[in-house]
C-alpha cells in the first residue's frame, strides 16, 4: 500500500526523508542500511506494517516558544519550527496528547 502524508506533498515538512520511496521501498532501504551496518550480522527480513499511518509510537517534537499558543512540530533545515501537529504518520494517542502538553508546558512556565 502506498502512502502520502499532505505536509509532505506541500514541502511543509521533510522529516521523513524515506516517505517518497513508499513502504516497500523503504523497507529495502532500510534493510540495505541494516546490512551495511552488521556485515556479519544474519539479518531476518524486516516485518512491517501495508498501512503506516498511527504506526509511530514514539515522537521528538520542537516546541516553538514564540508562537501563540505553544506550536509543535518538527525542524527544518533551518532550525525552525515546522507546525506540524497532526502527523499521519503518529499513532493518534501522540496528536490527542499535544494540548495537554501545551497545557503542561503552560502552566508549569518553563522557558526554553
Amino acid at each position: 500500500m502506498d502512502f502520502s502524508c499532505q505536509h509532505f506533498e506541500v514541502e511543509r515538512c521533510r522529516s521523513c526523508e524515506l516517505l517518497p520511496l513508499q513502504v516497500h521501498g523503504s523497507v529495502s532501504r532500510r534493510q540495505v542500511l541494516l546490512r551495511q551496518l552488521f556485515p556479519d550480522v544474519n539479518l531476518q527480513p524486516l516485518q512491517y506494517s501495508s498501512n503506516p499511518a498511527g504506526s509511530r509510537i514514539r515522537a521528538r517534537m520542537a516546541v516553538d516558544w514564540q508562537q501563540s499558543p505553544l506550536g509543535f512540530g518538527f525542524f527544518d533545515q533551518r532550525q525552525q519550527v515546522v507546525p506540524v501537529e497532526d502527523c499521519p504518520l503518529h499513532h493518534p494517542l501522540i496528536t490527542q496528547s499535544i494540548p495537554t502538553l501545551r497545557e503542561f508546558l503552560l502552566r508549569a512556565q518553563l522557558t526554553p
